[in-house]
């Protein structure tokens, strides 16, 4: 969207590109979540790996 604005401001034309990025069924960014993302492995799985 940026770029978008960006071109229509170079253009003169700012009206063309919305405000709001509702109009463009945008979902709003999400960023870091706090959900960890680590994997538990028993002993039997991790008896498999073979590599140090």
């Amino acid at each position: 969207m940026s770029a978008m604005r960006w071109w229509a401001q170079k253009i003169a034309k700012d009206n063309i590109i919305a405000r709001d990025k509702g109009s463009y069924d945008i979902d709003k960014r999400t960023f870091v979540t706090n959900i960890s993302k680590a994997k538990v492995l028993d002993d039997a799985r991790l008896a498999k790996i073979t590599n140090a």
